[in-house]
């Protein structure tokens, strides 16, 4: 079972276009940061492009991720709720997982120390 490392407190729900697809992985690893920001927000926007329910960050291989760098996760957030879609964060640990929480980032999304939740009803920061 997955442990769920933070819970938002609200659910928020995107005005977008219905989900069409399933779950969609996104894996990154190395540093996040402003010189490779640009190419994984593409990453992320491409994956949302598909509009699926869920849209899962994986960060099992990210050593770090600076203040810079951590506005791919806030520009792919917004883009989700606009679209219907929950984004969930997997994986997050070490270095990578205290830059989030110090960012404000663990207060606004769906964070597991593993394996995100098995499919079923969706809830979360859409």
């Amino acid at each position: 079972m997955a442990r769920l490392l933070h819970h938002p407190l609200r659910e928020l729900w995107g005005i977008g276009a219905r989900p069409v697809s399933g779950h969609v992985v996104v894996r990154l690893s190395g540093d996040i940061t402003s010189a490779n920001a640009g190419r994984i927000g593409g990453n992320l926007q491409a994956a949302l492009h598909s509009h699926p329910a869920v849209l899962e960050i994986d960060l099992g291989e990210v050593s770090h991720v600076s203040g810079d760098g951590a506005v791919v996760f806030f520009t792919a957030l917004r883009e989700a709720r606009a679209r219907g879609t929950r984004l969930i964060v997997t994986h997050a640990r070490g270095r990578a997982l205290g830059s989030l929480r110090q960012l404000g980032l663990a207060r606004v999304l769906a964070m597991y120390e593993g394996d995100g939740p098995l499919p079923g009803p969706e809830r979360g920061n859409r």
